[in-house]
């Protein structure tokens, strides 16, 4: 009997929740279907409506098709919500928007909880909690309260490679060419500095491959420990036994099964040798992040002298195929062309040399750029087109992952109440000018910085080009710097590409110039730059350096704001009520008894510097009554203070991208809270 009533006291909930949200959304939605709907395993009880958007909704949301809009009258919203919206949606047959979907709900903690699991699983909830009492009376209040939870969303925020066609831009066609001419046996080189979307790019063509072509495909990504510590003929042997392995499947692709077989390089090319002609369909090897297994490899010199023995067994290998009419491809994806262009490795031909194409990924199109731009921005509210998309995509060197950081800047320095807005050109150039100062000139250092590890006789050449000495260049240089994107040609004349580029040179010239560092002559022998740059990486940033730079720089930014704002804040307070001490017993309060006496003599501007995050999250907690109206929710206060106080770049804490995306909307959030103060 309890159940029974549960449920009916939820059905009347979900009727007036679906009744007073039809009246308010007329302007955005028109109902076409409404009916309750019973998740039958879980005995939970749902609205369910379609929508169809205005033409001034389907804009904002770069839509055509109807939306779900779910009911849930229960007071906790769970997962099963989301699994909810993921059934009908599939269950529609086309008829709904896959990734869209409104969710008007009971629970007071729950827009976060369900734009998290939404995003999970691929969709963009726009969560709208209902109150009777402070449910929305006009269109007006509804479109405000929708527009606020869409435009909030940071579509830009994007870390890993994308291949998915929402974020997939001007490559679309290159993907698919490529795909297709490793299917008759050709070797494709895709070169470019850190970001330049080569990863995203070899996602999309392994995905064109499973899914249009029948082959065999074996993914190498270099970068894995297990891989570039293994010797030629370990990786050789390993290549033949993926090989086999997928023969048998269905699917026909697999990443690298590494085995450790007591093998020589003789017995594993002909192992693989054996495998490639016994195969009925098209072979396709695909060598990601192949700077890990040459010989600037930044984690072990066995490749000094492996490399290239590999790559002289592997060209035979591939010679063979051709005469035996086998279809046996490779797609190379790296940093450095470096070992790709030198004649000889420790006084021996370069296998790789005529073997491998220098094949490069340039920077994206303009036009691929600003479009990128315009389809991300609108989700956003924010309007681009090619007057205000090009400072942008001029500013990051049309570089993917750069637009997408200082994008991603720009929306969260654009108040969400002005939006649907065009940003105007002149502030657009403020907010690149301030993500270059915060963000911006430590990601190109970051790039340059990698690209000049792995491919050394670079650096003397683009530290010429940053002093303006372009044309005093050799023309092989000029031409790979070129390529790299670091250079652009206008008319006759070269010039540095982008501010981005000029920045990050700017930094590692100024830290070049603080310790003293000389640059080795172009000529240095391979087993010398070898030795050097292993004794540097112990202090050179990995694969997460730009990220961890990024935050800790925005960190140390907002830091120095907090002290400013906690010390104005209760010196104002201090000044308002005569009844309260004065600011400086306030502040030594709140702080431990060891350093009250250290501090006792100290005016409260010269101590403030010495307070540490922690320090200050206190004192504004224990004087919150001052600075509620500043950040309203102290809850929210507690999490995201908790949450910055993870130091992953000064303590030997591991952290993946889930990690550092919720770092960074704990710094977004500060930073917004704190921008107008």
């Amino acid at each position: 009997m309890k159940d029974v009533r549960s449920e009916y006291s939820i059905r009347t909930i979900t009727k007036n929740m679906i009744e007073d949200f039809s009246k308010v959304s007329k302007g955005l939605l028109e109902v076409t279907n409404n009916e309750m709907y019973v998740v039958n395993s879980e005995k939970a009880v749902y609205g369910k409506v379609y929508g169809k958007p205005s033409n001034r909704l389907s804009s904002l949301l770069s839509i055509d098709r109807e939306v779900l809009i779910l009911f849930s009258g229960y007071s906790r919203q769970q997962m099963r919500t989301i699994n909810t919206v993921g059934t009908i949606v599939k269950s529609s047959n086309g008829r709904l928007e896959p990734t869209v979907a409104i969710v008007v709900h009971c629970d007071n903690q729950g827009n976060s909880k369900l734009k998290k699991w939404g995003r999970e699983h691929g969709i963009s909830v726009l969560p709208v909690y209902y109150h009777k009492d402070k449910f929305p009376k006009t269109q007006e209040e509804f479109e405000n309260i929708l527009c606020r939870e869409l435009f909030s969303y940071d579509s830009f925020d994007i870390v890993g490679p994308v291949s998915d066609d929402e974020h997939f831009y001007g490559r679309r066609t290159e993907a698919q060419d490529l795909a297709r001419q490793l299917q008759i046996g050709q070797i494709k080189c895709c070169l470019g500095i850190r970001k330049v979307g080569k990863t995203s790019i070899v996602n999309r063509i392994v995905d064109v491959c499973r899914e249009h072509h029948d082959c065999y495909l074996v993914v190498v990504d270099c970068s894995n420990d297990s891989i570039w510590s293994m010797r030629s003929h370990e990786l050789m042997f390993s290549l033949a036994q993926t090989l086999r392995g997928i023969k048998g499947t269905q699917e026909g692709y697999s990443t690298l099964i590494t085995c450790n077989e007591d093998s020589n390089m003789v017995t594993a090319s002909q192992f693989l040798a054996s495998e490639v002609a016994d195969s009925d369909k098209p072979i396709i090897f695909v060598f990601d992040e192949i700077d890990y297994i040459t010989p600037s490899s930044p984690t072990t010199k066995l490749w000094v002298h492996d490399f290239n023995e590999f790559w002289r067994n592997f060209r035979v290998l591939y010679q063979e195929s051709a005469r035996i009419s086998k279809r046996f491809s490779i797609l190379i994806s790296g940093v450095s062309s470096k070992w790709f262009r030198v004649e000889s490795i420790e006084g021996v031909e370069n296998a790789a040399l005529a073997f491998v194409p220098e094949e490069y990924l340039l920077p994206l199109p303009r036009g691929a750029s600003i479009a990128m731009i315009r389809d991300l921005a609108r989700v956003s509210g924010l309007q681009f087109d090619e007057i205000n998309g090009d400072p942008i995509a001029s500013f990051c060197c049309d570089i993917p992952y750069w637009i997408r950081k200082a994008c991603s800047f720009i929306h969260r320095r654009i108040d969400i109440q002005m939006r649907p807005i065009k940003p105007d050109v002149q502030t657009i150039k403020i907010h690149l000018e301030e993500f270059i100062e915060a963000e911006g000139s430590i990601i190109a250092q970051a790039a340059l910085t990698h690209l000049f590890r792995v491919y050394p006789d670079l650096k003397n050449h683009a530290m010429e080009c940053l002093k303006g000495n372009i044309e005093s260049l050799p023309k092989s240089y000029i031409n790979i710097l070129t390529k790299y994107g670091l250079l652009k040609k206008q008319g006759e004349i070269y010039k540095l590409s982008g501010e981005m580029f000029q920045e990050g040179l700017a930094l590692i010239h100024e830290e070049s110039d603080m310790v003293g560092e000389k640059v080795e002559p172009d000529h240095i022998f391979v087993s010398e730059t070898i030795a050097e740059e292993n004794e540097i990486n112990k202090n050179l940033l990995e694969e997460w350096s730009d990220e961890l730079a990024l935050i800790g720089k925005r960190r140390n930014i907002l830091e120095k704001k907090l002290r400013g704002i906690v010390l104005n804040f209760l010196r104002y307070d201090s000044l308002m009520d005569k009844q309260k001490p004065p600011v400086n017993e306030r502040i030594l309060k709140r702080i431990e008894e060891k350093k009250r006496k250290v501090f006792a003599s100290i005016p409260p501007d010269e101590f403030m510097e010495k307070l540490l995050w922690t320090e200050l999250v206190t004192i504004i907690d224990k004087e919150w009554s001052v600075f509620e109206r500043l950040f309203s929710d102290k809850s929210q206060f507690s999490l995201n203070s908790s949450i910055i106080n993870e130091r992953f770049d000064a303590h030997a804490k591991d952290a993946d991208s889930a990690d550092l995306a919720l770092y960074r909307r704990s710094l977004s959030w500060y930073e917004d809270k704190i921008r107008g103060a």
